[in-house]
């Protein structure tokens, strides 16, 4: 992750403001004002007084420590909490160069009642106009003595907190339940409104918002107020709209989104009739003997769109209905007639035609009049619940104005597929039907004067969810909401459900199912981000009941993460040892990313969580390091560090990135403190170096620098050198693994006159600095001399396969199982040009991430240098010299 700011900061800042920072990685104010460029300033003929009452703030920062580079007139959006700015540099009017305030002792004003009012930076949280009043005795002390002309000026900046704002707001078809559905089409009735709010979906009835079906939003109502709009006309609507058109919806703020509005345009398309499903009522005999000749009502899906009776007290007339393929001159006779069915002349409601039937009969009856079991069948939704052997629908139940059903009654039974199925099946399979009754076209004694039909949803047995429902979440019963915390992780996937019938627990899948939707009531297949969710067990098979508020539903509050410990790091950072971590001086920007730490595994944020506001900078490390003290720091420490505020990691110094959380649907604000090991969580630049022919930024470095610091090795004796590139000799190999073992102490027999020591080689003169090392290696059996000799060639250097073997015999005797597959060896170019007595050796230090790390040849037989020893013995043991219990015991 690259730096992702859009400032450019170069101003240095004095730490001179008493607001804490908060964390490591500054969330609140960052306690620190600019310093001046220039200790004067020239106020040319200006009053003094005058001049800073009409200077400006040029340098602020907002209370949560973010830079702000136009202050003047700044608007925080309302969110409930305290906001102000603080100012930290003033340029006074006609002066040559800027001033450090101390912003502890500005104060801050509300234009309320009509005045200014004095108020607390805490009660700085309403929609309102405020000020702070910057007295010139907030000059900073370390300018304060050179502008006491200034004593009794006051200057005054501006700032506002506004109304959450409706730019964005969507208007979508709520009967349709999908928030990306904005099409509308003309029904004949309301048309069902939604609107998407600032990521929340509210409904509205035409009149009230409204809690849509099984949907409930925790967070009330918005503050909003609807106005409709005939766009073509600029008329304003006294209600919703219904008909097709062109309209404007106008969505007025107040409470949190006072002073927001905004306007968004749709359309109500207009009805095909081509594609609609239409009916024309029968006539009566003597209406049509009467010469009147129409019928008196049309209906389209199942709504009224015309009728013939002018004094209806709902007369609508979207449609006109004309004679189609005969046009007799009367209608008197019984009979199945054809008309045309298209939208009236200059009706804006309707398009297109169909050709439709009606006929002649004796008897109309009301469709109203028909029901089940004495209620009102038509439009009606039954369910009925077989319990294994019972009946529950009765076709005997089906009557007409009290009494029993007309014997020339057409019953009809569709399943969902629209296929006609019998009768029976209704009480013998499970499933939605819809129930239809019609007379025959044949049939003239009787006729409808609207459709007829009824749905019968046929269950198995209902289920209450006291006894009958069970979830479990990570294993265990839960009842009615869990919290679980955002981890990344699914949490739909460790949802279980227990439903159980008479007994048996049923299938999911096949006997039940389980959907989760998100606060808007949109499907998801997953939860996973910070929210609400509601999960429901569904049925086509069961009754699902419930005795409480609770119902079928498990409310999921998926919590925002939150961030105990928050730290940078870098992909280019080096752990030097005793040195610290720091990254090495290049002159070039700094990559940096933020993790935190759970259960001691390091654990990276996505990009695009954590944004970077500035970085504190500092190029002075004994400043900080003279502070001992954790983060964060007592405001009176802040004066002993002089910070500037910098866009990226790219000099010597040291940082402190002031931070934001972006994305706050998934991690609350954090709260940084220090590392558990009580560093400060900063990152370092360094260029300085340990050794003189080392620069830090290249290539085995970090090895070679905690090589030193563990005391493994170091460099040439009295010199800053460490002879990176040189070869090694033998008895060097012996003092470094000695130094490794923690420098066992040997047996004083071994011990000669002046400090020497003996071995058990002719070649090694005791009083060297190696001898005894050599010695306690060759009595653990980690070296031995040369076959068949007493010599062991300890200035001879040392080849890489040689030091895999010293190496190995060094982790056996430390305890380690050094065998190995020396098929590891075939992976490399030059893996058969090992020696036989290697093989074993090098294969071993390849699985162990010794040898062949990043590259595809081994090199066994060539000399190793200094840099590519401390690289393998820092691989093989980084973490320092062996303790009591590990050390090998030497021979006595």
């Amino acid at each position: 992750m690259t730096a992702c700011v859009n400032r450019k900061h170069t101003k240095k800042v004095a730490a001179v403001v008493t607001a804490s920072l908060v964390g490591a990685l500054s969330l609140g104010v960052a306690p620190v004002v600019a310093m001046a460029d220039d200790a004067e300033i020239s106020t040319q003929s200006v009053d003094p007084e005058d001049a800073f009452a009409k200077g400006t703030v040029t340098y602020a920062k907002d209370n949560n420590g973010y830079i702000i580079t136009n202050p003047e007139g700044y608007e925080f959006e309302y969110d409930g909490l305290p906001h102000h700015i603080l100012p930290l540099q003033v340029k006074p009017d006609g002066a040559a160069n800027t001033i450090a305030i101390d912003a502890d002792k500005v104060d801050y004003e509300v234009y309320k009642g009509g005045r200014w009012q004095k108020v607390s930076k805490e009660g700085i949280v309403g929609i309102g106009n405020y000020r702070a009043v910057i007295p010139s005795g907030a000059i900073s002390s370390a300018d304060k003595d050179q502008y006491d002309e200034w004593k009794n000026g006051l200057l005054y900046m501006n700032f506002k907190i506004v109304g959450r704002s409706l730019q964005g707001a969507t208007i979508f078809n709520a009967a349709t339940n999908d928030i990306t559905d904005s099409s509308f089409t003309y029904t004949g009735e309301n048309q069902d409104f939604g609107f998407v709010i600032d990521g929340l979906r509210y409904d509205w009835n035409g009149m009230n918002w409204v809690n849509p079906g099984g949907y409930e939003n925790p967070y009330g109502y918005p503050a909003v107020n609807v106005e409709w709009w005939n766009t073509n006309t600029n008329e304003k609507l006294a209600s919703a709209p219904v008909d097709a058109g062109n309209y404007t919806v106008v969505l007025k703020g107040w409470g949190a989104f006072q002073g927001s509005e905004t306007k968004i345009n749709f359309t109500i398309n207009k009805l095909d009739l081509s594609t609609a499903d239409i009916f024309l009522s029968d006539m009566p005999t003597t209406v049509a003997q009467a010469g009147l000749g129409l019928p008196t009502m049309a209906y389209v899906n199942g709504v009224r769109m015309y009728t013939a009776d002018a004094a209806a007290t709902e007369n609508p007339k979207n449609l006109a209905i004309t004679w189609g393929a005969t046009d007799p001159d009367i209608i008197r006779d019984h009979g199945v007639y054809t008309m045309n069915v298209a939208a009236i002349s200059g009706n804006k409601n309707v398009t297109g035609s169909k050709t439709v039937t009606f006929k002649v009969a004796d008897n109309i009856l009301d469709a109203e009049k028909f029901t089940y079991k004495r209620s009102k069948l038509n439009g009606s939704e039954i369910t009925v619940v077989r319990k294994v052997t019972n009946t529950y629908f009765d076709f005997t139940d089906l009557g007409y104005n009290g009494r029993a059903l007309p014997k020339d009654a057409i019953v009809t039974i569709t399943d969902e597929q629209g296929n006609e199925v019998a009768a029976e099946d209704v009480n013998s399979k499970v499933g939605t039907y819809t129930l239809t009754i019609t007379f025959a076209d044949d049939n003239f004694n009787t006729g409808l004067n609207a459709p007829v039909s009824m749905t019968i949803r046929v269950l198995k047995d209902d289920l209450w969810t006291a006894a009958d429902l069970t979830y479990t979440w990570q294993g265990d019963v839960v009842d009615g909401a869990i919290y679980p915390t955002y981890d990344g992780e699914d949490v739909l996937a460790e949802i279980g459900t227990v439903v159980k019938s008479h007994g048996t627990t049923l299938e999911k899948g096949a006997d039940y199912d389980v959907t989760a939707t998100d606060i808007n009531g949109q499907v998801v297949d997953k939860i996973v981000d910070a929210g609400v969710y509601f999960v429901n067990v569904t049925s086509d098979t069961y009754n699902i009941k419930w005795n409480d508020h609770t119902g079928t539903r498990l409310v999921v509050f998926v919590q925002p993460m939150e961030l105990p410990n928050l730290y940078i790091g870098s992909d280019q950072l080096k752990d030097f040892g005793k040195d610290g971590s720091f990254i090495p001086y290049t002159g070039s920007d700094a990559t940096y990313y933020f993790y935190y730490v759970v259960d001691g595994k390091e654990i990276r944020l996505p990009e695009g969580v954590i944004e970077v506001d500035h970085f504190n900078f500092d190029d002075d490390f004994t400043n900080l390091e003279d502070i001992d003290v954790n983060w964060p720091l007592d405001p009176s420490e802040w004066t002993k560090v002089d910070w500037e505020d910098v866009d990226a990691i790219n000099a010597v110094g040291q940082y402190v990135p002031s931070v934001k959380v972006v994305n706050d649907n998934y991690f609350y604000w954090p709260d940084i403190t220090t590392r558990e090991d009580g560093v400060v969580n900063k990152i370092d630049v360094r260029g300085e170096s340990v050794y003189s022919d080392l620069d830090a930024s290249e290539w085995g470095a970090e090895e070679i620098y905690k090589a030193h610091a563990l005391g493994y090795m170091g460099g040439y004796n009295g010199t800053s050198i460490f002879g990176k590139d040189d070869s090694i000799k033998r008895g060097d190999v012996a003092t470094v693994l000695y130094n490794m073992a923690g420098s066992p102490e040997a047996p004083t027999e071994g011990e000669i006159k002046d400090g020497g020591y003996k071995t058990k080689f002719d070649d090694v003169d005791p009083y060297m600095y190696y001898a005894k090392a050599i010695a306690w290696a060759n009595a653990c059996g980690i070296i031995s001399g040369d076959s068949g000799t007493a010599n062991f060639r300890p200035e001879d250097p040392v080849s890489r396969q040689e030091l895999a073997k010293m190496l190995a015999e060094y982790a056996r005797v430390t305890g380690d199982e050094i065998s190995a597959d020396t098929s590891v060896l075939d992976d490399y170019k030059d893996g058969d040009e090992v020696s036989e007595w290697a093989e074993e050796y090098v294969a071993w230090a390849v699985e162990n991430g010794i040898m062949g790390v990043d590259t595809d040849q081994l090199w066994a037989t060539g000399r190793i240098t200094r840099r590519h020893v401390a690289i393998m013995v820092v691989r093989y043991q980084p973490d320092g010299k062996l303790h009591d219990a590990m050390i090998p015991s030497w021979p006595r």
